[in-house]
């Protein structure tokens, strides 16, 4: 008789249709069934806990059958931008997400075996927004702090329920393009929420963006993000065509 192994962890991505209310983010990419299912191979490949992947999504069509797929929720999805996406911080997401989970992007390349990345103790660790990506934006924006990029961030379930729980949908929006320190949805109230005391990944872990690698892959780096309108299914570097698929 088999023995059916239950998963450890719950990989989460987002995949919806681009809307033209709310908050506009600039440099995003439509991401397609190819990228979700892309994901799905790449962590096979690369992660020896036992998990499974789930995409919520309001376009469902051609993602594969390995995939368990949830209708998009629309707690507050025309405020723009990834706001829609803070309530996996609440209590109820441990119905659909189980007692552990990880939010990752679609615009990731995983490039070697990332367990330890995803083998952590802490009850909440999230990426690293890298510095790099400041010199992007205008002069208005030099004292930002952002320290926390929300592309990839793994939690117990409702281990961090405040960050929903006292999100106000009239206050917050306007709170984060006014406070200079933050950029973004859903990552710059979470930045502004928490403060700088969690746990994160960074270089040290073998998570990179993509504009520190260019066209060479350091041998430490085992999890590349894609920041901004950079779209690892179209990108030429040999690497990137070796590893995302």
């Amino acid at each position: 008789m088999s023995v059916v192994v239950e998963p450890e962890l719950t990989f989460v991505c987002f995949k919806w249709k681009r809307i033209t209310t709310g908050v506009q983010l600039p440099n995003v990419i439509d991401y397609s069934a190819r990228h979700v299912n892309t994901l799905r191979n790449m962590l096979e490949r690369h992660v020896r806990i036992p998990h499974r992947l789930v995409c919520v999504t309001d376009q469902a069509d051609y993602i594969d059958s390995r995939i368990e797929v949830i209708p998009l929720w629309d707690h507050c999805r025309y405020l723009g931008g990834c706001y829609n996406r803070l309530w996996v911080f609440s209590e109820e997401a441990r119905e659909y997400f189980g007692d552990r989970f990880c939010c990752i992007d679609l615009d990731c390349v995983l490039v070697n075996d990332c367990t330890s990345i995803f083998d952590r103790p802490e009850d909440f660790v999230i990426n690293t927004y890298n510095p790099m990506i400041y010199n992007e934006f205008s002069p208005r924006f030099k004292g930002m702090d952002q320290h926390y990029n929300g592309g990839l961030f793994m939690m117990n379930a409702g281990c961090r329920a405040s960050v929903w729980g006292e999100f106000d949908y009239e206050t917050v929006p306007p709170l984060m393009i006014e406070d200079q320190r933050v950029v973004g949805s859903d990552q710059a109230w979470i930045r502004y929420h928490l403060g700088k005391r969690e746990a994160r990944w960074g270089n040290a872990e073998g998570v990179f963006e993509a504009r520190q690698v260019g066209r060479h892959l350091p041998p430490e780096a085992k999890l590349v993000m894609f920041a901004g309108k950079r779209d690892p299914s179209t990108y030429p570097f040999p690497w990137v065509r070796e590893h995302w698929r």
